[in-house]
């Protein structure tokens, strides 16, 4: 599994656990990020926050934060 940090711009996951205790659930929970949401990366710089879209809202996430979400890319399936 990777973290959310090792996404780039564009690309989809499913969350799949945190490397946190109840402080950070409960704070991704406030954000409206929760295991088995689809979570996409809409920018991201070399450094700064990362910006993800997680239920059509955008959510700002700090690098502590975000290396703290597991989870596992979407396969894009070929229409060919």
């Amino acid at each position: 599994m990777i973290t959310l940090l090792d996404l780039e711009r564009g690309e989809q996951a499913v969350v799949k656990g945190f490397k946190g205790g109840y402080r950070l659930r409960v704070q991704l929970n406030n954000l409206g990020i929760h295991e088995g949401d689809t979570i996409e990366i809409k920018k991201k710089g070399a450094f700064g926050p990362l910006l993800v879209s997680v239920h059509n809202s955008n959510v700002a996430l700090g690098r502590g934060v975000a290396s703290k979400i597991l989870v596992e890319k979407k396969s894009e399936k070929n229409n060919t």
